[in-house]
């Protein structure tokens, strides 16, 4: 029984330090605007800008990756394909879509090293903080993947209706949900 008990702690931080993780980097994809001057600015097209590897290719398959955080290109060594979560609010629910996206190592270090006090601080500082989770489609960082492929879309509907309740505590409840449904996940 103690060794049960000893794996299920084990799992629970290692689940904590993915959620962890990806937290990081949904805030790095929602800040990629302002990150991009502080990230590679050269963007050579030949080369790889983690290992500056040539990027070009001898038999006519893609041989490099669009990281969508600081969009510099990758080659397949240096890239990584990380699924994220995000939320879709619509008026009567709200839906979280899991998509795939091509980042690129020097990013994905960048998101273990970052001090998790700071991201939630930010975090709470936005005047929306489930901003940071919004999915928007037509964002030029998004890849066009078809949906089929690499997103998971579950649909949770709200059980109140708008006369029940006022919109500030509409906007906190529907947050709460989305929370316990992102942490559900990691």
């Amino acid at each position: 029984m103690a060794s049960f008990a000893t794996i299920e702690a084990a799992n629970s931080v290692n689940k904590a330090a993915k959620s962890a993780r990806k937290r990081k980097l949904n805030w790095l994809l929602a800040t990629a605007e302002s990150n991009a001057v502080n990230f590679g600015a050269d963007q050579n097209g030949s080369c790889c800008s983690v290992c500056s590897r040539d990027l070009r290719s001898t038999f006519g398959h893609k041989s490099h990756f669009d990281c969508q955080i600081c969009t510099n290109r990758v080659c397949h060594r240096c890239h990584v394909r990380q699924k994220l979560s995000f939320v879709n609010p619509d008026k009567n629910s709200f839906i979280v879509k899991k998509k795939s996206l091509d980042l690129c190592t020097r990013c994905v270090h960048t998101s273990t090293q970052m001090n998790a006090r700071r991201v939630a601080l930010e975090e709470r500082a936005r005047d929306d903080p489930a901003s940071m989770y919004k999915y928007i489609p037509c964002h030029r960082k998004m890849s066009t993947v078809e949906e089929s492929e690499c997103a998971k879309e579950i649909e949770i509907s709200r059980r109140t209706t708008e006369n029940d309740m006022d919109y500030p505590t509409q906007k906190t409840d529907l947050l709460e949900r989305a929370t316990q449904v992102l942490h559900r996940f990691f």
